[in-house]
Order: C-alpha cells, then structure tokens, then sequence
C-alpha cells in the first residue's frame, strides 16, 4: 500500500502562490543531499517564467555547496548580517542583480556576523517585511530540518514551507516526520517537491496521465 504524507492535499504551490499579493516561502528538507537549492532555483524560475519577474532568492544554508558559493566568487555579507547584526545594515547594498545567470536578484548567506547573539525571530519577520515591499515572491534555502535547531523556527516566520523530497532515497516515514515537527513548530507546510525523480517510461506518457 502507498504511504501518503498528511501534508494538506487542497492546497498547491502554484495555488498558494497565485493566492497572494507577496508570499515568502521557506524551502527545507529532511535530511542533506536532497537537493534542496536545486528545486528552489528551478521553481524560482518557474515563477520569474509565468508569473513574475518580482522574485528573490535568498541563501540560509551555508556549507561547500550553499548557492552563495555557487554564484559568487567570494564571500559577501547578506542575510545572516541582517539578522544577527545589533544594528541591522541597508539591505539593498547587500543584495545582487541576477548573478551568474540567475534569473532573479539573490542575497547571499552573509559572513562576519556575530554568532553569539541568539537568532531574534521578529528581526527574521523585519527583514522579510522590508523584502515584500521590493518582491513579490522571497524564496528562503533553509537548513535541513533534522540538522538544524534554528530551522524549524526560522520556518515559522514565511508565509508557507516547501519540504523537498529526494526520490528513491527520502523515506516516507522521515519525510512525515519532518512534517510534523515543522507543523509542531508553527511552521506552514503547503507541500512538497519530488527532486531527482527518474522517469521509467517516456516523460511524454507522464504527462499525459
């Protein structure tokens, strides 16, 4: 029998999205290797594609493979500087103008910042309240759920959360797992991106059922 995770079926992305004037969306998944920043560039683009120009990506995880590393060639302060900062720096000066390719302006992960100072959930909810006057659409890469203690919190401040599910490697019960801590948590959960899915019969036949 297919195990079906209680995510809310009546509600989609593209729906949640279409639904609201400004939305922030917290991409997250339960473990790493998921290909979590993968998936959100490629819905990135999806939005900039049908139905906005208005969007930014903004990187929350840091690691080798963060999109910061990825789109630029060295460290940049960003969005940790504005959260972790006693006196929280102009945002714009911080963030960047379609680097690399990409198709919507990106604000970094951020370096030099005080890491001592406890993450303050209001200044998250300030920082993404100054966005949503220059984006229509704020998509959030968020640290795994699992490896992360900040990550459920900081998921509850977005309008909504997307869980990204490695396919043939996620496990059902992980992946509901993951949901329930985040609903636990205050976190709201619209769904979830199969990434990597292989294609047994032509991606033509998919598409036609």
């Amino acid at each position: 029998m297919i195990k079906m995770l209680s995510i809310p079926c009546h509600l989609n992305l593209t729906s949640a999205l279409l639904e609201r004037e400004h939305a922030s969306l917290f991409f997250t998944a339960a473990h790493t290797e998921a290909g979590c920043s993968s998936s959100l560039v490629a819905v990135a683009n999806a939005i900039v594609r049908h139905i906005s120009r208005c969007v930014l990506i903004i990187d929350g995880h840091r690691g080798h493979s963060s999109l910061t590393s990825q789109l630029l060639s060295t460290t940049q302060k960003g969005f940790y500087n504005l959260v972790y900062t006693k006196e929280m720096p102009e945002i714009n000066p911080l963030i960047w103008h379609e680097p690399n390719g990409l198709q919507c302006d990106f604000l970094p992960f951020g370096c030099d910042y005080p890491l001592q100072q406890p993450l303050e959930r209001q200044r998250i909810k300030s920082v993404l309240n100054q966005l949503s006057q220059q984006y229509k659409y704020v998509l959030f890469d968020g640290p795994p759920v699992f490896s992360s203690p900040e990550a459920v919190s900081m998921a509850a401040q977005f309008d909504g959360v997307t869980l990204v599910l490695q396919a043939e490697k996620t496990r059902w019960e992980v992946a509901q797992a993951a949901v329930d801590r985040l609903q636990q948590g205050g976190a709201n959960v619209l769904g979830a991106v199969l990434n990597q899915r292989k294609y047994y019969m032509p991606k033509w036949i998919y598409d036609l059922l």
